[in-house]
């Protein structure tokens, strides 16, 4: 019962995390590859997110452990976007 809940919060976290970038994001500023990779992992927190209500999906720690190392990653790193697409993801033109 804790792992769902934990993997519940933690793909909620990542889900937010990535609407928070998506917010500062668009095709004038940001480099494609930059986006789509948020993109990405967009969908897949999202996906994760449905799986338990869809399919039936019961994570294990493993999943848990990698989802939080990716939460923490968009955590430590969220700073650097508190004024915008970070310098090195901006588009050139």
């Amino acid at each position: 019962m804790i792992i769902d809940a934990l993997y519940l919060l933690l793909c909620s976290a990542l889900l937010y995390s990535c609407f928070c970038r998506a917010a500062r994001m668009n095709k004038r500023n940001t480099r494609r590859p930059v986006r789509w990779a948020f993109q990405l992992l967009t969908v897949t927190a999202a996906t994760a997110l449905a799986a338990p209500m869809l399919w039936a999906y019961r994570p294990d720690w493993v999943v848990v452990l990698l989802l939080a190392a990716f939460v923490a990653v968009q955590w430590v790193t969220a700073h650097y976007w508190r004024h915008g697409v970070p310098q090195s993801f901006q588009s050139e033109g």
